[in-house]
């Protein structure tokens, strides 16, 4: 029997380590295709067109263009959606999926049934199929050989995902192509708008008729884990997509030229060109470049703070935006629960006891933010009884420190970084001012390239390190306890097996009071006993060109819009 329905989801923990650059690599801007004078006379003629330079701190090689592998703060946000689209997007207020990819989509039982766009071609003009998307989502993806991609997510919700992730099957038994236009995915349960959560999210569709030509046995990770499609001329120098726009020239970690795509399913972009400029790192070289004209819009996220930005946009044809998320979705450390002195949760009560989120704000978001409010915010509102864990008392830190045993004298607070980072050695600094102040010591421990073996094999000598932006996504679509580590540090999923199970027992509730006392539940919960250090509310400031038409506030980087809509801006002449 046909049905439809909707789910709305109340969790999704998104962990993203933030592993800081060495030397960054020089900058060099690339060369404009035309004159300033050129550019002016084109625009004056149309309601479009011109050069956009978008400016931002992330490097490009993590994964250089390809797009199976998805990492926050990177280039998964700020170029893939760019060349590649999705299944479905996120509409503005980030509440519901609307259609990309797939046109529509329908429920029959445990069955979730995508239709395709039949007018969409792959940017060398090769049709998309649903012979694309059985290669990503039936063969990529689970491939056993593959590192990072959505497996984790999958595997418990699409029928035949482990068999042949485990080499026990030739092929995911789960899903299906009729036709050309028409995939089905068998799930392990009736889960409705939680299905098109797990299918849609942050996946991108790659081309089947260029990757699928990689012999599967090249696929997997080398020494360094660098895997082999990541290698590719596909991904290294001219990814093909069905996006919006085309890659022109790629020189990793420094632009990326792109032409619009005139084939684009949704209408020709109006720019003439667009350019993403990467400062690898280096949010110095950064505001240089803006200072010096050369940035029409600049994405301060994990580069420019906005205390740098504010002082920018005086800068004439500059304005200042701060987009603030619907939800908690706050700068945190993590926790290494492995450390015997501070297994007690009253110890990681105190320490948050101690941090003053107002003056996070001050320091890293110029006082545009706030302090987090809670363990897991959003839709449901705030327990009181999980919010008194996350208030700023000295006094009461001090404390719930004495009585969990910590030694004032001799225990410390070991916090391990890949470098002090200019962007983020502010946020270290007042970690360590807020602690001094009720008696704990905190020491950094600097381990440059080393980060990645001194954080995830042992003896795992450190206390904390910083994580990236803590996004529990209540309120919003699909609930998601995948993304809870394995790693011995801080396996989540055994640690808060009951909180994990409430929330897989949830999947399928449609009760918003029964959704409502299961947040409230966990706000509690994990407020008494907390996995991570939340320091203050997430922001994402930019500074864009007021010679810019047509284009959307960027929105947080988690909400994996479409490039923000990107085809429709324009520059206006002057």
């Amino acid at each position: 029997m046909k049905r439809t329905a909707v789910f709305y989801s109340s969790l999704l923990l998104v962990v993203a380590l933030l592993v800081s650059a060495c030397a960054p690599a020089a900058v060099q801007a690339p060369s404009q295709p035309a004159s300033a004078e050129e550019e002016s006379a084109q625009m004056e003629e149309k309601d479009g067109g011109g050069t956009l330079q978008v400016c931002f701190i992330q490097a490009t090689s993590h994964a250089h263009l390809a797009g199976f592998v998805g990492r926050a703060g990177s280039q998964h946000f700020y170029q893939g959606r760019t060349i590649f689209s999705g299944l479905v997007q996120l509409d503005h207020d980030v509440k519901d999926y609307i259609p990309e990819l797939a046109e529509s989509w329908d429920f029959d039982g445990n069955k979730v049934i995508f239709h395709l766009r039949d007018d969409v071609t792959w940017h060398d003009g090769t049709p998309f199929t649903s012979k694309d998307v059985l290669f990503n989502y039936g063969r990529l993806i689970p491939h056993p050989l593959m590192v990072n991609t959505a497996y984790n997510g999958l595997k418990d919700y699409i029928v035949g995902y482990t068999e042949f992730h485990d080499g026990n099957a030739d092929s995911v038994s789960g899903i299906t192509a009729p036709d050309d236009f028409t995939v089905v995915f068998e799930m392990t349960d009736e889960y409705g708008m939680v299905g098109i959560h797990k299918i849609a999210a942050a996946i991108r569709i790659v081309p089947e008729h260029i990757l699928s030509e990689v012999p599967e046995d090249q696929w997997g990770p080398d020494e360094s884990g660098v895997l082999g499609l990541e290698k590719t001329d596909f991904a290294t120098t001219k990814a093909i997509g069905t996006g919006p726009f085309m890659v022109d020239e790629y020189v990793p970690d420094q632009y990326i030229i792109y032409s619009p795509n005139p084939d684009y399913f949704r209408g020709a972009p109006k720019l003439d060109r667009l350019i993403y400029r990467s400062f690898n790192g280096d949010p110095t070289a950064m505001m240089v470049a803006t200072e010096a004209g050369e940035c029409d819009w600049v994405i301060g996220e994990g580069g420019g703070r906005p205390v740098e930005l504010q002082r920018l946009a005086a800068m004439e044809g500059l304005d200042l935006e701060i987009f603030n998320p619907p939800a908690n979705v706050s700068v945190a450390y993590w926790w290494n629960l492995g450390r015997e002195h501070i297994q007690n949760p009253l110890i990681r009560q105190g320490i948050q006891h101690a941090i003053n989120g107002e003056q996070f704000n001050a320091v890293m978001a110029s006082g545009v933010s706030r302090g987090a409010r809670v363990y897991l915010d959003g839709k449901w509102g705030i327990n009181p009884e999980g919010a008194k864990y996350i208030t700023y008392d000295p006094e009461l830190a001090k404390q719930k420190l004495t009585e969990g045993g910590w030694d004032f004298e001799n225990d410390k607070l070991i916090l391990v970084l890949g470098s002090l980072h200019p962007a983020w050695e502010p946020l270290h600094l007042t970690f360590q001012e807020n602690l001094a102040a009720v008696g704990v010591t905190v020491e950094f421990k600097v381990v440059g390239a080393d980060y990645g073996n001194v954080v995830n094999n042992e003896p795992y000598e450190w206390d904390v390190l910083q994580a990236g932006d803590w996004a529990p996504w209540f309120g919003l679509l699909g609930y998601d306890t995948t993304h809870l580590s394995t790693q011995p540090w801080y396996d989540r999923a055994e640690h808060y097996a009951e909180e994990v199970a409430l929330l897989k027992s949830l999947e399928l509730e449609t009760d918003d009071a029964v959704l409502k006392e299961a947040v409230w539940q966990i706000q509690e919960s994990i407020g008494a006993d907390p996995f991570g250090i939340i320091l203050y509310a997430h922001i994402n400031p930019s500074l864009r060109s007021t010679r810019t038409r047509g284009c959307d506030t960027i929105p947080s980087y988690y909400y994996l819009r479409n490039n923000w809509n990107m085809e429709q801006c324009w520059i206006a002449s002057e």
